[in-house]
C-alpha cells in the first residue's frame, strides 16, 4: 500500500492557489503565499525533496470558513490536476528544447575545433621558422 506525503497549504481565498497577491514584501500580510502562486511552492517542495515513486501526494488546502463553498474541493482538484498536466506539458517542451540547442552547440563547437585544427596545421606548415614570435608560438610546440 502506496504511503501518502501530504502538504499542508494555508490560503486566504482559493485564488491564491494559483494567483500571485500584488502585495509589498514589507506588509505584514506577506507570506511565501502571497509572494508566488502556492502551487509552485508545492512544487518547489516536491522538486527539493521527492518523495519515493510508491508515495502518493495529498495537497490540503485551508481556507477561512467564510471562502468555503460547496462543490470547491472538486473545482480545485480538478484545476490542480490541469497544473499539473500544463506544467509536465511544459517540462517535456522545455528538455526537448534544451536537447536541440546542446545538439547544437555540440556541432558548432565540433566545427571550430576542426577549423581551428586545420588553421593550426597550415600555419605551421605555411610559417617560416624565423618569422616572428607570434607564429613561432601557434604554430610549433616548445
Amino acid at each position: 500500500m502506496p504511503s501518502v506525503r501530504q502538504l499542508v497549504v494555508r490560503l486566504d481565498r482559493p485564488e491564491q492557489l494559483f494567483e500571485a497577491d500584488a502585495i509589498s514584501p514589507t506588509s505584514s500580510a506577506y507570506t511565501e503565499y502571497t509572494a508566488q502562486p502556492a502551487m509552485d511552492t508545492v512544487r518547489d517542495l516536491l522538486l527539493m525533496r521527492p518523495p519515493p515513486r510508491d508515495t502518493d501526494v495529498q495537497i490540503d488546502v485551508v481556507l477561512p470558513p467564510e471562502q468555503i463553498r460547496d462543490g470547491l474541493d472538486e473545482e480545485l482538484t480538478a484545476a490542480v490536476r490541469r497544473w499539473v498536466r500544463v506544467q509536465n506539458a511544459i517540462d517535456v517542451e522545455t528538455t526537448e528544447a534544451g536537447g536541440a540547442v546542446g545538439r547544437r552547440l555540440f556541432l558548432l563547437g565540433l566545427l571550430a575545433f576542426f577549423v581551428l585544427q586545420v588553421s593550426s596545421i597550415w600555419v605551421r606548415n605555411q610559417a617560416d621558422e624565423f618569422d616572428s614570435y607570434l607564429v613561432d608560438s601557434v604554430a610549433h610546440d616548445r
